[in-house]
């Protein structure tokens, strides 16, 4: 989960990897657009989500955080498998995470 500076939450292995850094450009640009975007590792709408490089995601969802009518951060879900696609499912699974984060920031 980030913010639209960093990332502020990670788990699994990922936690160390990513917590606190900064977030890229490009992610920085699909939150201020509220837009959501899946793709895959050499898929022209693959991005970076971190400014440092991420090495081993091969796939990822990513769905902006409304709060009150504004973005605020966003819900990434990555996958390291070489494999791996994202489906539907992690589609509506980040979409329904960043829904809930909204909401309970606002109250």
């Amino acid at each position: 989960m980030t913010d639209r500076d960093g990332v502020v939450a990670a788990a699994g292995g990922a936690k160390k990897e990513y917590q606190g850094k900064r977030i890229s450009s490009e992610l920085e640009k699909l939150i201020t657009e509220r837009e959501s975007r899946q793709a895959a590792a050499g898929d022209k709408k693959f991005i970076p989500f971190v400014k440092e490089t991420a090495e081993g995601v091969y796939a990822e969802t990513i769905c902006p955080i409304i709060s009150e009518g504004d973005a605020i951060g966003a819900v990434v879900l990555m996958g390291r498998d070489e494999r791996s696609k994202m489906s539907e499912t992690e589609q509506k699974l980040a979409a329904t995470a960043a829904v809930f984060l909204g909401k309970q920031m606002e109250q």
